[in-house]
């Protein structure tokens, strides 16, 4: 099952944003993103099987655009076409393409039901905007969580890894969870934590409470935004996921 996260807007600047995707198919020989495609920037993973892809990139436009099964009766076998054309095209060609073949119900007769969907971003820092929120929206859930099952009140949130070296990130992250996001003056903590056990089975350390004294803060991220925003925003992230579940086979 392939899924797409996104919101729609049409009053706003961004009226679509893609937020996240998820690739689950296992039943066809596939390879993953790349320019597959001879003399083409798309980029994609392809399936082996039929030479096409389920969600397409233009790198230099830019513009995303991915198909997703829909309901319905299918296609006469005897003249089906495969769908994994049609999220290449609309990528390279734009919403003219989508127009042309809403038009033409003779052609959409050749494919299976399907949904295909086209963004281009006003700005190249919207896609990659839209993903670094993505991973924001996905901590809150994940924390959410864990608070539930445990029974605590989160506080702050200390952070590590190398997307906490993104400062906008962090400031999402901060006004989403409506606290302070911490970040230590080393953040590759994955090798430190290593070098710390490492430290302790030797008797460099004599106690985690010495390797707990190492840690030190290099910037700390307060909540900027209101109560009623960050409540809307996440309301809204939340439907969107829901309408992508809609889309699975039940």
């Amino acid at each position: 099952m392939c899924t797409v996260v996104l919101t729609l807007a049409p009053g706003e600047r961004v009226p679509l944003r893609l937020l996240g995707i998820r690739d689950e198919l296992t039943s066809r020989p596939w390879r993953p993103p790349a320019r597959h495609w001879p003399g083409s920037p798309l980029i994609g993973g392809i399936d082996e099987q039929a030479g096409g892809t389920w969600l397409a990139v233009h790198p230099l436009i830019p513009r995303v655009a991915c198909l997703l099964n829909g309901r319905g009766q299918p296609a006469d076998p005897a003249r089906r076409r495969s769908r994994g054309d049609l999220s290449l095209r609309a990528a390279a060609e734009g919403p003219g393409f989508l127009r042309e073949l809403a038009a033409d119900p003779d052609a959409l007769a050749a494919y299976d039901p399907f949904h295909l969907i086209c963004a281009t971003a006003e700005d190249p820092s919207d896609l990659a905007r839209a993903t670094v929120d993505a991973m924001a929206y996905q901590s809150r859930d994940l924390l959410e969580l864990m608070q539930q099952e445990a029974g605590l009140q989160l506080s702050s949130l200390r952070v590590d890894g190398g997307a906490a070296a993104n400062n906008a990130l962090l400031q999402f992250q901060a006004d989403l969870l409506g606290v302070p996001v911490r970040r230590p003056v080393v953040n590759e903590t994955t090798a430190l934590g290593a070098a710390y056990l490492a430290g302790l089975a030797v008797g460099y350390w004599g106690s985690v409470d010495d390797v707990t004294a190492n840690w030190a803060l290099d910037r700390e991220f307060v909540p900027k935004m209101d109560a009623a925003t960050r409540d809307r925003l996440y309301r809204g992230w939340k439907k969107a996921v829901t309408r992508a579940l809609d889309w699975a086979d039940r």
